[in-house]
């Protein structure tokens, strides 16, 4: 009688449950532990201390605490799942999926299974199914207690349900999008432990690989600031690295006029999930395809596929070749700073990567060939590998892909951003002037590679001078980005500091420097101060203004005075006009409003802050100064050398700022 095949076998569907209950029972432990449990103490503490300290608690006071301690809950609830959803996923889906289909990886228990009367593939989709069910089972009951757990504290203690069946669901779709990825590495893979060490070691290969690559990119490629944009994009093919970043957004509900309450959290990255979890389902269709050609006996081998075996041991090389290449040179040679036409830290990165990638290609061809004796006939392969090891460092060394000199045509630009490390000084520049300077200061920059890499090394030897770091990032039109960052030094022979300088005391790039988001006024204004340097008293004291006081100094004094650029410029070095003409006296405020921008995920409040140091050439606001306050104001100078005398005299300078409500001298403002 001819038997009949069957697609699917309830006897293997719970075998599996039963021969590996021990491994389900520890993954739905400890969620258990992780939800209900831990969630119901936190509950349990909410209450008990509710209880304590706000007795009786009714009206407004108990609606904030109970809204808080449900924006506490939702808070603790969604990163959970999505840190710990993450973690539990990466390591419970591979453990499943070598539970699953270990008789892959069995010669008789392959054997055993082939005999039955179902196809290869309806095999493997029962497996599937029954490993992927049991876990979302196990999910929906965690889900269950924690519900019975949360109910039983009720509203008051913060419960919310919809967390909970949020956490269900983003945790079941990182489990399908894991198992489906586990599934697949199961398919290509010949040897049980060797299903969990390509599992981990994909999940993370783009992502790793892209910042090994910027690694070697900041040592020998100029300009390259490790923002390079196309490689950021990167993590997206790593899950494992994007996924267990929560980015919950807060909902907040505004109390007062300056208090806002947290009200709950929102997840915002659902379309993500789900297409990773529609990216595991068909990992898994695909796996059930190739396991149904796979030769079986091919049992034992580390990678099962023919086809994969190049690839594998060409991956291992070009690991092994970055990774140790990397460790050694910043072990050995790297202080952290760029070597750009350091020719023999070049030869020295050479070597390096040539050693690691001698480990790799030789370490796969052992485990591939499950042999000590691979170094015959095999280095060919080899010598290829050092050739594009060679030619990569080359590439990057004489800029042949033409990153180092890359600039974007000024007609492209929107706009470009300047930001350099001397005070944290920005400059947006929009004009096209502006955009034309940004352009021309930073080929500069770029002619002067050689000149700047010498001053590096002068500035190592101890020799003087001082560093910068500038960063250009253009906004393109089309929405793109560039990004480059140097480093600057002042003793260069060709000194591109005073040329950043001027561009970036420009007048457009003061007043977008000194520009707020929020318009000042009388109900914007909050902690107006002037701090200066008491001479007499040798100490820094602030004095408070109200926002009356501020207002009329903004607007009549410090706007004109920015405008006609004698307030807001930058000093990239303590020169005599520094010295002399700069003040240690410093104003600021901050600004804050209500957000004009409604919606759920906006805050309530919107804010700025308006900081600037006062110059002898700002005769308008130091006059206002004189006239209200009658302070004897020193210059930069002066307070240097006045600091100086009382630490040489034992007597240093309080870092606490003396705070003063002084009665102003009711002169009127100048304007």
């Amino acid at each position: 009688m001819k038997s009949k095949t069957s697609s699917f076998n309830k006897t293997l569907f719970f075998g599996l449950w039963k021969r590996f209950w021990p491994l389900f029972t520890a993954y739905g432990a400890i969620w258990v532990l992780l939800m209900p449990v831990a969630l119901g103490n936190q509950l349990a503490r909410t209450v008990r201390w509710a209880a304590d300290t706000m007795p009786g608690t009714t009206g407004d006071n108990g609606m904030q605490f109970t809204t808080s301690s449900a924006a506490s809950f939702g808070n603790q609830v969604l990163n959970m799942a999505t840190t710990g959803g993450t973690i539990m996923a990466i390591i419970f889906c591979v453990l499943v999926a070598m539970a699953a289909y270990s008789y892959l990886y069995n010669p008789r228990a392959v054997s055993a299974m082939g005999s039955l009367p179902m196809k290869r593939q309806d095999i493997v989709r029962t497996q599937m199914l029954s490993g992927i069910s049991l876990m979302l089972l196990i999910n929906v009951a965690v889900c269950l207690i924690t519900l019975a757990v949360g109910s039983a504290y009720g509203a008051k203690a913060g419960f919310d349900s919809a967390y909970i069946f949020q956490w269900l669901a983003i945790v079941s779709l990182m489990d399908l999008f894991f198992y489906g990825f586990a599934t697949l590495c199961a398919s290509f893979t010949g040897n049980l432990f060797v299903l969990p060490f390509v599992y981990f070691v994909l999940n993370f290969a783009v992502w790793g690989f892209a910042e090994m690559i910027s690694a070697v990119m900041r040592y020998f490629v100029y300009g390259f600031s490790g923002q390079a944009g196309s490689l950021q994009g990167a993590n997206w093919f790593s899950p494992a690295v994007v996924l267990t970043r929560s980015d919950l957004t807060q909902v907040a509900h505004q109390v007062s006029d300056t208090e806002t309450l947290a009200t709950g959290y929102l997840y915002g990255h659902w379309v993500m999930l789900a297409v990773y979890a529609l990216v595991g389902v068909a990992f898994a269709v695909f796996a059930t395809l190739i396991i149904k050609r796979r030769r079986m006996e091919t049992v034992g081998d580390v990678v099962a596929l023919q086809p994969l075996k190049p690839a594998f041991k060409y991956c291992m090389t070009a690991g092994g070749a970055l990774m140790l290449g990397i460790i050694l040179f910043s072990m050995i040679n790297g202080n952290g700073e760029p070597t750009y036409t350091d020719t023999g830290k070049l030869i020295a990165m050479f070597f390096y990567m040539l050693l690691g990638g001698f480990i790799g290609y030789f370490a796969s061809e052992m485990l591939m060939q499950k042999t000590l004796r691979v170094f015959t006939g095999k280095w060919l392969g080899f010598s290829v590998s050092c050739g594009v090891i060679l030619a990569l460092l080359l590439c990057l060394r004489f800029d042949a892909f033409g990153f180092e000199r890359r600039q974007p045509d000024a007609a492209d630009v929107a706009g470009v951003n300047i930001s350099a490390d001397f005070g944290g000084t920005e400059g947006e520049l929009k004009e096209p002037e502006s955009i034309a300077a940004a352009l021309a200061l930073q080929k500069n920059i770029i002619e002067h590679k050689d000149i700047n890499n010498a001053a590096y090394a002068e500035y190592m030897a101890n020799q003087g001078g001082i560093s910068y770091s500038v960063q250009f990032t253009y906004q393109l039109k089309d929405g793109g980005q560039l990004f480059r960052g140097y480093t600057l030094y002042s003793s260069a022979k060709e000194n591109d500091l005073s040329d950043l300088a001027e561009l970036l005391n420009s007048q457009e790039a003061v007043q977008t420097r000194k520009q707020l988001s929020v318009p000042v006024n009388i109900s914007t204004i909050l902690n107006p101060q002037i701090s200066y340097f008491d001479s007499e008293n040798n100490q820094y004291v602030s004095i408070a203004l109200s926002s009356d006081e501020m207002l009329d100094l903004y607007q009549n004094c410090i706007v004109p005075d920015t405008n006609e650029r004698k307030l807001g410029k930058i000093w990239i070095t303590a020169d005599e006009s520094y010295n002399t003409r700069v003040l240690d006296c410093t104003i600021s405020f901050d600004v804050q409003q209500l957000n004009p921008k409604k919606g759920p995920h906006s805050d309530k409040y919107v804010g700025d802050s308006f900081r600037t140091t006062l110059t002898l050439d700002a005769s308008r606001t130091y006059d206002w100064i004189e006239s209200h306050y009658k302070l004897k104001l020193i210059t930069m100078g002066e307070s240097e050398k006045l600091q100086a005398k009382a630490v040489k005299d034992g007597n240093p300078v309080p870092q606490t700022d003396v705070v003063k409500y002084g009665d102003p001298v009711t002169t009127p403002a100048i304007g």
